[in-house]
């Protein structure tokens, strides 16, 4: 069997007016536009369809669970899904992918004999919740669904630790080798996450460049601007201070987690430079942005 490998990863935002369409696409985004959607389409046609990936393995900063990571080993995703958050933007869109439970058992037998020994179950159950954070770059980085997909839990704030993170990175690595996989990782969430009050969400609503504050937008710029430089080192420098003060999406258990997977967990050097697609924009005062990470 030919030894799997990490074909690539992508840091990226899911923000719900990414289902917008039309009219309402224009009425609620206002003249600005948004990139977003330009730039989702331009990943799919430059780096994935012409890429022979398996399997997209997906972080999804909205699946929870306590106190264990799980992982969604069905043999296939189909349904119709109106998101409960934001049903306005997210309405009766149907989804149908493969699953790909082979690597989920391989993960959670990966996992014996380190910190996430019994902490990580592979979990077949049809009635368990889809999340937009993975349908979304679904729809657009997957779109006739051809390749399986693998998601996975996260654990709620505080999270869990930094060397977790980057050891479960290592774990999936591993697995995807052994079993002969060629894998995306899609590290699906956002950066600064600080939601201003419900009073003031309309008028967040309308601006893709409008953040929550100046100091929540020079940090991004700043972890953006590491990323784009191939400086992992940079951004473990900051990370502990940005989750603590800063609320990234999921504790940036996403981009920790893809980290671990290209750098072995930390042990080797990071310095995959990431290629922006799209600008950095707002959604509701929360930061944005997409990097793909050639591998």
């Amino acid at each position: 069997m030919n030894k799997g490998k990490i074909m690539g990863a992508i840091l990226t935002t899911h923000v719900p007016r990414l289902g917008l369409t039309g009219e309402e696409r224009d009425k609620y985004i206002g003249a600005g536009g948004s990139t977003f959607f330009q730039a989702l389409e331009q990943v799919y046609k430059e780096r994935l369809k012409e890429l022979e990936v398996q399997t997209f393995v997906i972080i999804d900063t909205h699946w929870w669970t306590v106190p264990d990571f799980f992982l969604d080993s069905r043999g296939r995703f189909t349904g119709v899904y109106t998101s409960d958050e934001a049903p306005r933007m997210i309405s009766s869109r149907p989804y149908d992918f493969f699953g790909d439970s082979s690597l989920a058992e391989a993960i959670v037998a990966e996992t014996e004999g380190t910190s996430l020994s019994g902490r990580v179950h592979a979990l077949d159950d049809a009635n368990i919740a889809m999340h937009y954070a993975t349908l979304m770059p679904m729809w657009y980085l997957n779109p006739n669904g051809e390749q399986r997909v693998l998601r996975m839990s996260i654990a709620p704030y505080p999270g869990a630790s930094v060397e977790t993170e980057l050891e479960y990175g290592k774990i999936i690595r591993a697995a995807v080798e052994r079993l002969g996989r060629h894998v995306v990782i899609v590290a699906s969430g956002g950066l600064s996450h600080r939601f201003p009050p419900f009073e003031a969400m309309w008028q967040r609503s309308s601006s893709i460049t409008q953040n929550i504050d100046s100091r929540h937008r020079q940090i991004d710029e700043d972890i953006i601007r590491y990323l784009r430089n191939g400086e992992h080192s940079a951004v473990m420098a900051v990370v502990e201070e940005f989750r603590r003060r800063y609320s990234p999406e999921g504790c940036f258990a996403h981009y920790l987690r893809m980290l671990g997977t290209l750098s072995n967990g930390g042990t080797e050097l990071a310095c995959s430079k990431g290629i922006q697609y799209g600008e950095y924009e707002a959604a509701l005062g929360t930061g944005q942005v997409i990097l793909w990470f050639d591998v």
